[in-house]
């Protein structure tokens, strides 16, 4: 009897000592990006102030995301998959079990381009996909298969250097609140690194042109740009 009961203690206190720490997010809020270097944080502030924070970090080629309370605590993890068409986020907790997914889907043909939101629970089953309300700003509302909204999350159209993000939450029974603050992390993320991608596309595409229409200026272009680096 004695054993036993050591045995349900141990076990007890083994659950304990891997309970992941909770994070309290509110129905509105905003996230805050702030860049730092090479990498992207961002704050949680709800109306009673921060509640926690996303630390962005580029690891191996391949960007994850740390949710923390108001104790910098971890709460959730997301690691990003990059796929043909479109990325995965997974989300675990913070001891590696998953929580849930949210797929970037991307619709191309020769006169469009577009892209949608399908977030996954634990079981990969479906729980909510994203609908864009506006053009000019980035604005959209997470709805469930049902057709129930479960939150808006809007950015303006004109940030200055970093982005806002506010979050108003109607349900939050439909998705879970550390995959919902992710969502728009991860939004911010993709589209820097787009822009990035168009620049080095349209630069590509300049290079190209002046190798066509004059091979020999761009080749002393070149030169000059070796010897800069040598100097430097």
């Amino acid at each position: 009897m004695k054993r036993s009961l050591i045995g349900l203690f141990a076990v007890l206190m083994t659950q304990a000592a891997f309970a992941c720490p909770t994070i309290d997010v509110p129905d509105s809020y905003q996230i805050k990006e702030k860049v730092i270097s090479m990498d992207t944080d961002f704050r949680l502030l709800g109306d009673e102030g921060d509640f926690g924070t996303i630390d962005q970090r580029v690891i191996r080629l391949s960007p994850s995301f740390v949710l923390k309370n108001d104790r910098n605590e971890i709460v959730a993890q997301a690691h990003q998959e990059i796929f043909r068409w479109g990325k995965n986020l997974e989300i675990t907790d913070c001891n590696g079990a998953r929580i849930g997914l949210v797929k970037e889907m991307v619709f191309r043909n020769f006169l469009s381009f577009s892209k949608r939101y399908e977030i996954y629970d634990a079981s990969e089953r479906l729980v909510a996909t994203s609908v864009k309300k506006e053009f000019i700003t980035t604005e959209f509302e997470i709805k469930s298969p049902a057709g129930v909204t479960a939150m808006t999350m809007r950015r303006g159209a004109i940030n200055f250097l970093a982005d806002t993000w506010n979050v108003s939450v109607s349900d939050d029974t439909v998705i879970d609140p550390r995959i919902a603050v992710m969502i728009p992390a991860f939004k911010t993320y993709a589209d820097i690194v787009e822009d990035r991608e168009g620049r080095e596309r349209d630069r590509a595409e300049q290079e190209e042109k002046d190798r066509k229409r004059d091979p020999d200026r761009r080749e002393d272009r070149r030169r000059d740009e070796r010897r800069n680096e040598r100097r430097n």
